[in-house]
């Protein structure tokens, strides 16, 4: 493609091919060059640079943005974030977070505001954040293994943007208990675990009321110092004890009664009587089965990102730098 004559209309034209199809590595290269041309040209190109954004892949938009940004007088960008702040899409929601993270080694001010910024939008919605919500926060906040979110320094935040950032971080987590351990680390470390209200730790301890032995045990090494609502759920079950008792027969009316000779002794018959159907907990027995379930889930997790560790950097043309660009 051209690109010399018309600029504002070739990215145009890539904006418009991108949301119907995958561009290729040379028109992406061609449209973070002229994305970055337009956030430099100030508020003339802010409108096309807005729409790009939010239509061109990910790692186009941060790899222009964050190339532009050393450029931009801070006016310049303080109109830019509160102008893009405007656009209300989950596309938009989902760049602005992947624009945060790439923008953090840049810019840490900047990563701030744009995090708490969607947390807010996210957290207003009522019922809190909605699953698309969830899933692009913990597509661009958590990654592989350790969480990219336990980078962000969460004691600095004023207290509304941390709460904000807390909620949606739980309600992306809840699903997934080795990142929620990680999260509640994060969060013990600022000291905001203890602070959190009473209905939020309980909604927490009933999530790893589920869990298996194994991750109860792993949250209770990684957090020490856990509150009391959870903490209690992570002491070993005492053993419990059956009582055993002598069984009888019951008399029967219909059998002929007979008197027992003076010297022979009654009768007596001792057994056990654990009626399986009387001690099964049926409701016990399905946490166990999930519990089991959810421990296999976080083992194959820590698998993959073990796997991905050892292999070797292949087949990653279009994934986003763990350190700069965004998600795994």
């Amino acid at each position: 493609m051209q690109t010399e004559e018309l600029p504002e209309k070739t990215l145009e034209t890539l904006t418009e091919a991108a949301k119907t199809a995958r561009l290729s590595p040379a028109d992406e290269d061609t449209a973070a060059q002229l994305l970055r041309q337009a956030l430099a040209s100030g508020k003339k190109g802010l409108a096309a640079a807005l729409d790009a954004l939010v239509a061109l892949p990910w790692n186009v938009g941060v790899k222009a943005v964050g190339d532009a940004w050393p450029e931009l007088k801070p006016l310049a960008r303080t109109q830019f974030l509160n102008a893009l702040g405007k656009v209300d899409s989950d596309a938009a929601k989902r760049i602005r977070l992947s624009l945060a993270r790439g923008l953090f080694p840049l810019d840490k001010p900047a990563t701030i505001k744009l995090i708490a910024a969607v947390c807010a939008a996210m957290d207003a919605t009522e019922g809190g954040p909605t699953p698309r919500d969830r899933q692009a926060f913990a597509g661009v906040l958590f990654g592989q293994a350790k969480p990219w979110l336990l980078h962000l320094p969460l004691a600095e935040w004023k207290p509304a943007e941390a709460d904000a950032v807390l909620r949606c971080a739980l309600a992306a987590s809840q699903t997934q208990p080795f990142t929620q351990i990680w999260v509640l680390r994060w969060m013990a470390d600022a000291g905001k675990l203890a602070e959190l209200p009473a209905e939020q730790l309980e909604v927490i301890a009933k999530s790893v009321e589920r869990w298996h032995p194994k991750l109860k045990k792993d949250l209770k090494k990684t957090v020490p110092e856990l509150p009391k609502v959870i903490d209690d759920l992570l002491a070993p079950p005492a053993k419990s004890q059956v009582k055993v008792e002598s069984y009888r027969p019951p008399p029967n009316p219909a059998a002929p009664q007979r008197r027992p000779a003076p010297e022979a002794a009654p009768a007596r018959r001792d057994r056990a009587t654990v009626s399986s159907s009387e001690n099964f907990d049926l409701s016990r027995a399905l946490h166990e089965i999930d519990d089991y379930v959810g421990s296999l889930r976080a083992e194959l997790q820590q698998a993959h990102a073990v796997r991905r560790e050892r292999e070797p950097a292949r087949g990653r043309a279009h994934a986003e730098p763990l350190a700069a660009t965004g998600e795994d």
